[in-house]
């Protein structure tokens, strides 16, 4: 009877711990599996936005001028010129409208003007002039260096004494050099017309330099010889744009003129308006 009381003691006993042992392995808390923790996102800061180019165009050397339109260019102006060194007082009034359309290294356009002449003792006429028109390819650009040439063709289409009757045609070189900001420009181009129009040299020099993004001075001094005429003027001016979009910018231009030589009208004075494309 001892021994199966001990036995049932020693039963329990058992049953006891093994009892409190599976309790205590089901009744702890169970831990939850520790998850990676994902970094956190990498923010890239977005890139500073891209200025739009200052594109310097010149005045009179527009169309052998070593810049390009970056799109359209619509150009409305007029120059009143005065001339009293070479016989009768004369006065000539040239109203032009220009478009070219072009991309960084091609440009064509066409020009057309018309012009107002009044000569003392002799009277006054006005008509439209011959139209020219030119293409021009810079191969060459750099951040430094621009450099290319182009052709200028003229038709005969002006009314009365405002054409010479004949074509003109001016193959040219043209190229620049950035100092800084500052834009310094040269071309020289030769005239040959059909006919008896003499031959000519066509040469003009300039100088562009910008001043903030709103103003751009121009300098530029122009030479033209044929026979014993060689007329040189020197023509300042300056451009005031005016962005009226992101694509769309006005320029307004004034400009004037001083005859060098006797050869060339005494004084100048003009003022344009050009509708443009602002370069990406």
């Amino acid at each position: 009877m001892k021994t199966q009381v001990v036995s049932l003691f020693c039963m329990l006993a058992m049953l006891g711990g093994t009892t409190t042992a599976f309790a205590g392995a089901y009744g702890e808390k169970q831990q939850p599996e520790e998850m990676p923790v994902a970094p956190p996102p990498v923010v890239t800061p977005a890139p500073p936005p891209v200025a739009p180019e200052l594109v310097l165009r010149e005045f009179a050397g527009f169309m052998t001028d070593a810049e390009t339109s970056r799109g359209f260019w619509a150009e409305l102006g007029s120059v009143y010129a005065s001339e009293t060194d070479l016989g009768p007082d004369q006065q000539l009034v040239n109203t032009f409208l220009h478009l070219s359309y072009g991309q960084k290294i091609w440009e064509v356009g066409a020009l057309v003007p018309y012009l107002y002449y009044d000569v003392d003792d002799i009277g006054s006429d006005d008509g439209f002039g011959d139209i020219t028109a030119w293409g021009k390819l810079i191969p060459l650009r750099t951040d430094r260096y621009q450099l290319g040439g182009g052709l200028l063709v003229t038709f005969p289409t002006g009314e009365k004494s405002f054409s010479t009757d004949e074509y003109g045609f001016e193959p040219f070189v043209t190229g620049a050099v950035a100092a800084g900001p500052v834009s310094l420009r040269g071309s020289f181009g030769y005239v040959i017309s059909t006919g008896d129009v003499n031959d000519a040299l066509d040469t003009e020099v300039a100088v562009l330099a910008p001043i903030g993004d709103m103003l751009v001075l121009r300098g530029e001094l122009l030479y033209y010889h044929s026979d014993d005429v060689d007329p040189v003027t020197f023509a300042p001016g300056v451009d005031i744009r005016f962005a009226l979009s992101d694509s769309l910018e006005l320029l307004l231009r004034p400009t004037a003129g001083v005859g060098i030589t006797d050869e060339a009208p005494d004084w100048q004075i003009g003022l344009s308006f050009a509708l443009t494309q602002i370069a990406g």
